[in-house]
């Protein structure tokens, strides 16, 4: 996982399996884009959206589940 992240990103990556956490670091942290995934991933485009959408999704409702730690 990236320095400078904090805790509660890595251990809300840490959720997700490993493709998906390496589609959402792929996608957010290095930038790239569904055509450059898609290429990487030889899956369609439009599935890798989808699949990052759950992901996306999931560390969301992860994240929410922990803000009541600092309470």
């Amino acid at each position: 996982m990236q320095e400078g992240m904090s805790e509660d990103i890595k251990i809300a990556l840490g959720v997700l399996t490993p493709e998906d956490r390496a589609l959402v670091i792929s996608r957010v942290i290095d930038g790239m884009d569904f055509k450059q995934l898609s290429q990487i991933y030889g899956i369609r485009d439009a599935t890798l959206r989808k699949r990052y959408e759950r992901a996306k999704t999931k560390l969301a409702n992860t994240l929410r589940g922990m803000e009541g730690r600092y309470e």
